[in-house]
């Protein structure tokens, strides 16, 4: 019986299939997404509605930039390695050090669900407390940060529903105020969750 490798060499139609796709994900997709992540680790920095979109959209444009620039070094004479294996390979590393960066920044917060020590979440703009010695306890501090995520992601909404109101027909305004007055309302039940957590000592 053939190996799943050695159909690729023999010219399996399916395996060939597989190994299309895969290429194109590894060179039009992931190291541009992972990119776009490790940049804007909040989806919603690059649009409050339509954050994961944008993420993908950008990301496959970005993947497309690194892969000819890719090809641009690999090409030079003094290097003289383009071939499949090293476009892929150098794909997959500037993968994985992109991944490596978002997900420090807090672009996975997804990663503590593998492991509590793998949780890392974006620090927000607004976050000043632990700037002037504020202490909290230890297992609050992931829930403090994801408050303020969700503090900083309703402000944004907030001022794009106000700037859409704006500019929007009086059927289409309405629909945007009542989205305004549900984010405020949420907005006031996360701060308020927030004080009763800076309340707390160790």
């Amino acid at each position: 019986m053939r190996s799943w490798f050695q159909s690729f060499i023999d010219g399996d139609p399916m395996a060939n299939l597989i190994l299309v796709m895969f290429g194109l994900l590894i060179t039009c997709f992931l190291p541009g997404y992972a990119l776009v992540k490790s940049l804007f680790p909040r989806k919603e920095e690059l649009d409050v509605e339509h954050g994961t979109i944008a993420s993908i959209t950008l990301g496959i444009g970005m993947s497309i930039v690194i892969t000819i620039l890719i090809g641009f070094v690999l090409g030079n004479p003094a290097v003289a390695s383009f071939n499949q294996f090293w476009v892929i390979t150098s794909s997959l590393i500037f993968t994985a050090l992109f991944f490596a960066l978002g997900w420090f920044r807090g672009a996975y917060p997804f990663m503590g669900k593998i492991h509590p020590m793998l949780e890392r979440l974006p620090m927000e703009r607004d976050l000043v407390e632990y700037e002037v010695g504020r202490t909290l306890e230890k297992q609050n501090v992931f829930e403090y940060q994801k408050l303020s995520r969700d503090k900083y992601r309703l402000r944004r909404e907030i001022e794009s529903y106000e700037n859409k109101m704006r500019y929007q027909a009086k059927s289409i305004s309405t629909y945007y105020e009542r989205k305004r007055t549900e984010a405020l309302s949420e907005l006031k039940d996360i701060e308020n969750k927030m004080q009763r957590i800076e309340g707390k000592k160790w």
